[in-house]
């Protein structure tokens, strides 16, 4: 299992309000963009509907995330 996939399952582990599908995968694709996993972001719908506001939510907590252990990493170093 990639870091990524590791950080987005963690993610939703612990008890939260329930996302769509269209967050997840925004959070996911944030995630693997700022690991190096991917080399670009692509949200895969329309502009300006319900679901691509759903996945750039998504990827805004998934870039929160990928922060919060990018600066973790460091103060342990």
């Amino acid at each position: 299992m990639s870091k990524a996939s590791k950080l987005f399952v963690e993610a939703f582990s612990v008890p939260r309000n329930l996302r769509s599908g269209e967050y997840k995968s925004g959070m996911l694709a944030a995630l693997q963009f700022r690991l190096g996993e991917i080399e670009q972001m692509r949200c895969p719908y329309p502009e300006g509907s319900a679901q691509m506001d759903a996945w750039f939510a998504g990827a805004a907590e998934g870039h929160f995330i990928a922060e919060r252990c990018e600066t973790k990493r460091r103060d342990v170093q």
